[in-house]
């Protein structure tokens, strides 16, 4: 918030008492709210800061002036024509602070307004002569000029000021608004860490929902093995079936259970088996996911209790030009890179995902592709014999159904198989083939597609990663 009432009552008793007299020699106005003063007196200057922010208005002294605008505020024009070579009369503590100057020709009162947030320039006994925003009120130039009323603020002083120290509190206040200048910076800094924060810990309720599927899967289990044990007696066609199944410790229990009547029996069976077998492999992979997820949002926990503001995006770099003045010939994906450091390839379009799969692909890399989609054809090119590890098979599921027409789209369904299992059919590029492969279902984690996007890798630099045998 800008200075107290009674702060402001200091500062202007000190100016009033040290820099009364001294003229204006240069005047800068880099924002609409913020006047940047040089004054001199013979033998001294100072550079003197009145701003009209409303968080942070204040008179103060200001260590040097900020760089000039490419565009002249209209304000800092006003002042220059009607205050340079004036000189300082009076100080006062109005809603804000108001310096009354003399000129040859008359006497002009330069405000900020700080519950506003405005800087105002008016002719004493006079009009207004310029705004740098409109007030509030109805009032505009050429109406008559007077000060706002003043308020008393009974809020103690946060001012500290040595004794003796000339224009302590001046310097004082421009300590005390920095300081709360930077906090507000830091503030702002954090609030992405704090965001990521909240989206993690939305992702990791779902992911530990997805790892606590225990019960679903032995329910499924169990549904599946009394079909199978009661094969004989159904009958294609059935909606609903009561059923006798024996338990594992010999004794029987009887299972209602819904049928789809256009699947035979075996195919309702092993449906089951396959829902089963893939919501224990998705456990799997979703406890090692939470653990990632804990050890992130931890990670980011400390980072906000340190107050360590988040670096900046690097931005993307871009192939820079090859010798001679050539255009560099692309190479036929992206190239981005897991959290453990894997290079992941992402084919450009229907030719390039031709080349990647079949020209570029070794038998050992691992295909993956978003499940009913079309879209790119992903490849991790993992060394020969080199297990997959979970987060980066997510990290490059997440990507392949981002490059598909499922973008956007919370859940999908991802295919992975190694590339030695693919096979090109005739007549349509990009097409492709494959058996053996395995289908997981994801959940897009906004945050880790967040990380993936922001990290592309130089082609030139990654042309060479995952071809070890």
């Amino acid at each position: 918030m800008p200075l107290f009432g009674s702060e402001a009552q200091q500062v202007v008793q000190e100016a009033n008492a040290c820099l009364v007299g001294a003229f204006v020699q240069k005047i800068s106005a880099p924002t609409p709210r913020e006047v940047f003063l040089e004054l001199r007196v013979p033998g001294q200057s100072w550079l003197l800061l009145l701003s009209a922010d409303t968080k942070t208005g204040r008179l103060a002294l200001a260590r040097q002036r900020p760089a000039a605008p490419k565009q002249p505020q209209s304000l800092q024009q006003a002042l220059r024509k009607h205050l340079l070579g004036a000189k300082l009369v009076e100080a006062r503590a109005q809603a804000g602070v108001w310096l009354l100057w003399q000129t040859k020709e008359r006497r002009l009162w330069l405000g900020a307004h700080w519950k506003q947030g405005y800087v105002a320039l008016g002719e004493e006994g006079g009009r207004w002569l310029h705004f740098s925003s409109q007030p509030e009120g109805g009032l505009k130039v050429g109406m008559p000029c007077g000060l706002p009323p003043f308020e008393e603020d009974v809020r103690a002083s946060r001012l500290l000021v040595a004794p003796g120290a000339p224009l302590g509190a001046l310097q004082a206040a421009a300590t005390l608004l920095e300081g709360a200048a930077k906090a507000q910076e830091e503030a702002a800094a954090l609030k992405p860490l704090k965001a990521q924060l909240l989206r993690l810990q939305k992702t990791m309720a779902k992911v530990q929902a997805e790892a606590e599927r225990l019960p679903q899967v032995e329910q499924l289990q169990a549904e599946a093995e009394a079909l199978a044990q009661n094969m004989g007696k159904l009958k294609r066609g059935a909606g609903t079936v009561s059923l006798e199944a024996f338990r594992a410790d010999g004794t029987v229990e009887r299972r209602e259970l819904k049928l789809n009547p256009a699947k035979t029996p075996r195919e309702e069976m092993e449906a089951r088996f396959h829902q089963a077998r893939r919501l224990r492999r998705g456990m799997g992979i979703a406890k090692a996911r939470f653990a990632q997820l804990q050890a992130e949002a931890e990670a980011l926990r400390q980072q906000i209790e340190r107050g360590v503001p988040p670096l900046a995006e690097a931005k993307a770099r871009q192939v820079p030009p090859s010798p001679r003045g050539k255009p560099a010939q692309s190479l036929p994906y992206r190239a981005y890179v897991s959290a453990a450091g894997q290079p992941i390839w992402v084919g450009r379009g229907a030719q390039h995902n031709e080349a990647l799969s079949f020209q570029l692909a070794k038998p050992w890399h691992l295909w993956l592709h978003a499940r009913g989609q079309s879209g790119a054809h992903v490849l991790l090119p993992l060394g020969r014999s080199e297990e997959v590890k979970p987060e980066t098979l997510l990290d490059a599921a997440h990507l392949a159904w981002h490059f598909s027409n499922g973008r956007g789209e919370p859940v999908g369904e991802v295919s992975y198989v190694e590339a030695r299992y693919l096979r090109r059919p005739k007549g349509k590029a990009g097409a492709v083939l494959l058996t053996q492969e395995k289908t997981f279902r994801l959940r897009v984690e906004e945050a880790r597609l967040d990380r993936l996007l922001s990290r592309p890798v130089l082609p030139d630099q990654d042309s060479n990663l995952g071809h070890g045998g």
